[in-house]
């Protein structure tokens, strides 16, 4: 849990029809002082932030793949995301975050704390971990990865016509 006069710093990036709702909610919380909305950002500046940011947490309702997800990896910061189509082909163990169902913010704020209980753990080993992380992601996301496994199911498909024929 976080703990009483914890400094937290929540920084949300983008914007839509939902926002002033969510703005009432954080004063309705008495969250404002540690809530900044920031609106849409450049690609350059939202890598600068997840760079900064010791987590990353996306609870979209539907995402067809999450390649937010992908980019806050590359940059070393584990992830807390819903489980909502495209998180669960990225987020495939422990050590690169949380999958947490929709819409159950309980859920949702127990594996930001699991994942803050873990960076405070493994504080010591950041480094190599980032390094881990960054190997696992390039390994199965990098251009070169993709081109492999498609090609490994082409040649799979074309001797599986060849036998047919």
């Amino acid at each position: 849990m976080i703990e009483k006069g914890e400094k937290i710093d929540l920084r949300l990036i983008g914007e839509g029809s939902e926002e002033a709702v969510y703005k009432k909610m954080a004063v309705d919380a008495g969250i404002t002082d540690s809530l900044s909305f920031l609106g849409p950002k450049r690609q350059k500046d939202v890598r600068a932030l997840m760079r900064w940011a010791d987590i990353f947490v996306l609870p979209s309702r539907y995402e067809t793949f999450g390649v937010v997800l992908i980019e806050a990896l590359a940059t070393g910061t584990p992830v807390v995301s819903t489980c909502s189509g495209g998180p669960e082909s990225i987020v495939t163990d422990s050590d690169l975050g949380s999958l947490v169902p929709i819409g159950d913010g309980v859920k949702l704020g127990e594996a930001i704390l699991e994942q803050k209980r873990r960076l405070l753990d493994k504080s010591h080993k950041l480094v190599e971990q980032a390094d881990r992380l960054h190997k696992k992601i390039e390994d199965r996301f990098s251009s070169d990865s993709r081109a492999k496994i498609i090609l490994d199911d082409l040649t799979a498909l074309a001797k599986e016509r060849l036998v047919d024929d």
